[in-house]
């Protein structure tokens, strides 16, 4: 267990040190004080991997799989500089491998009767999400002086914090919160370049979508096998991170970054 989480930090440190080398200085405080933070989110999720509480493992996670579709988008799109994405895409999908469900176990509060799996991954991805949303919001109030990204990670937040105390108004507020995303970034009410907009509304979808057996197990009254596709449950976060990262791969190196033009 402590390898595997040494092997996560490391990956993760991975990411501070090259965002340190990549991002660019700036005497501006508010520039200054976002690059620091920018560096800073890999450094303590590395940290955060050590701490044995849910609440930790989930943030690590939530940062690892924002890290890893910010970078493979970098590695469809960014031309020369593509390389640099599958090089983060790498070191966050590592992370995750390497993590796995380490931690994971330790329940506190969170103790659900059922699908304990499907609100983790639900959680993963809101925290995902709210975390990239706060991240881009802030760099662009920043550097643009655009604030309307806010109004979204106000209720984004406050739909993970309702899920991590397992109450029903946290699964009502984070799926209406996703479909806020979907409409307003859809109708660009709430202006996000591409491929950013796709991306943030493919993930707002997908959000939707999880948590569905769940509500149909619900309104039907049926208790769910606990066996049933465990084994598959455990494989497919590994093939899809894996298939990720490898399709970051062929985007930078066979198709030079060109693969998505927007």
């Amino acid at each position: 267990m402590k390898v595997r989480r040494a092997l996560a930090c490391l990956a993760s440190i991975a990411i501070g040190v090259r965002m340190y080398i990549l991002i660019p200085h700036s005497s501006n405080t508010a520039e200054w004080l976002f690059r620091a933070t920018t560096i800073a989110i890999p450094l303590v999720a590395g940290a955060l991997i050590w701490i044995d509480r849910l609440t930790a493992q989930l943030l690590a996670r939530g940062a690892w799989w924002s890290m890893l579709l910010f970078s493979a988008l970098m590695a469809m799109t960014a031309d020369s500089e593509a390389s640099i994405g599958v090089l983060a895409a790498c070191c966050a999908g590592g992370a995750l491998v390497a993590a796995g469900s380490t931690g994971l176990a330790s329940r506190g509060r969170f103790a659900p009767v059922a699908f304990r799996g499907t609100l983790l991954v639900s959680l993963v991805l809101a925290i995902a999400d709210t975390g990239a949303l706060t991240w881009y919001g802030a760099g662009r109030a920043t550097f643009e002086h655009y604030y309307w990204t806010a109004c979204l990670v106000v209720p984004m937040a406050i739909g993970v914090i309702g899920l991590v105390r397992l109450r029903t108004w946290g699964l009502i507020v984070n799926a209406l919160a996703n479909v806020a995303i979907v409409v307003l970034v859809g109708t660009r009410t709430v202006v996000l370049p591409s491929p950013l907009r796709e991306l943030f509304m493919g993930s707002a979808t997908i959000q939707l979508l999880v948590p569905l057996p769940m509500l149909i197990a619900m309104v039907r009254g049926r208790a769910p096998n606990p066996e049933s596709w465990r084994r598959a449950k455990t494989i497919a976060p590994v093939v899809i991170v894996v298939a990720i990262v490898a399709f970051s791969a062929f985007a930078a190196f066979a198709c030079h970054g060109r693969l998505l033009r927007f």
